[in-house]
């Protein structure tokens, strides 16, 4: 214990002295003033300004750092919030673009028919008696073409380079 620079072995000293010197009535009654002065104190206005104003001042760079986050959030929220209206502005325009693409053509549509429906009491064609005709074999497709060797040169003293 380091108060005021005065240590545990100093600290005796003064008790001891203070002893010889007011005595042990003396001592009560002035520890009995001591503690009504220090809770006066701390009961005080003045001092529970003090003491509003220390504490304010140690939170203080906490409070700001947290309300600089805060403002930095709404600020970041609003960016999302312009990005988004943004992405939707494309998305909408995209949309409109595409549904052009998307319906056929009013030349292209002659050209288009609609795929027959199958009917199940018409047998298809190639089907004899209701069995059906074994799959088609798809043919082998053709050999590569021969290599072929390069041209020979004019002089056969020059060697072919390619």
């Amino acid at each position: 214990m380091d108060f005021l620079g005065v240590g545990w072995l100093e600290f005796f000293a003064i008790l001891i002295i203070v002893l010889l010197v007011a005595g042990p009535k003396d001592i009560e009654r002035g520890a009995r003033g001591l503690g009504r002065l220090i809770n006066r104190l701390n009961h005080s206005p003045a001092y529970q300004a003090v003491r509003r104003a220390s504490n304010e001042l140690r939170n203080l760079p906490q409070r700001l750092a947290r309300e600089a986050n805060l403002e930095e959030l709404k600020e970041l929220t609003q960016e999302v919030q312009q990005v988004k209206q943004e992405v939707q502005q494309v998305r909408q325009e995209i949309k409109e673009s595409t549904s052009s693409l998307a319906a056929p053509h009013k030349a292209f549509q002659a050209w288009v028919q609609p795929a027959p429906t199958p009917d199940p009491a018409k047998p298809e064609p190639g089907e004899a008696n209701g069995a059906a005709m074994p799959p088609a074999v798809p043919l082998a497709p053709a050999a590569p073409p021969a290599p072929t060797e390069p041209n020979p040169s004019p002089d056969p003293a020059t060697p072919n380079t390619l």
